[in-house]
């Protein structure tokens, strides 16, 4: 009889391990395809944004709505907000969007105030985060407000 048990044990355990590492594998294929669907706002970008006729423009950020989107800027100012249940909200401008004559500003939403503590006007901050927004600023399509949940953030030192 224990021999029996010791049968159903082993394979219990064998049946156990076989779970986990199943589970395993599905938690980590969907980091990564999460990982796969971060849009980076960087001179690729720019540049198609810039080669796409002005008519089109919009549709570069309106596809990408609620994807999380990765970018770096300047800090150009920061306040306290109620807006997307968020404290502050931090003012950026894209500075490599300038070199295709597209200008972008980034209205970054979040709630730390650790976050707002290190940052000063002026500072190169990259980010990524939401994209809950996004408004053209002018009818030629050569500038657009984006506003954006921050998810993570690093100063830039250079």
């Amino acid at each position: 009889m224990s021999y029996l048990k010791c049968c159903l044990n082993n394979g219990i355990k064998k049946m156990l391990k076989k779970c986990l590492v199943s589970v395993f594998i599905i938690f980590f294929l969907a980091s990564l395809k999460a990982e796969e669907q971060k849009v980076f706002f960087d001179k690729t970008f720019m540049r198609n944004l810039n080669s796409t006729r002005i008519i089109e423009r919009d549709s570069h950020f309106e596809k990408n709505l609620n994807s999380i989107i990765q970018a770096k800027a300047i800090v150009i100012s920061f306040d306290k907000t109620t807006r997307y249940k968020r404290l502050f909200r931090l003012i950026l401008e894209d500075k490599e969007a300038e070199t295709y004559k597209i200008k972008i500003i980034y209205n970054v939403f979040f709630n730390k105030e650790e976050t707002r503590s290190i940052l000063n006007v002026g500072d190169n901050f990259e980010f990524s985060g939401q994209l809950i927004s996004c408004a053209p600023l002018n009818t030629g399509r050569t500038a657009y407000i984006l506003d954006i949940v921050l998810q993570e953030g690093a100063l830039l030192i250079e």
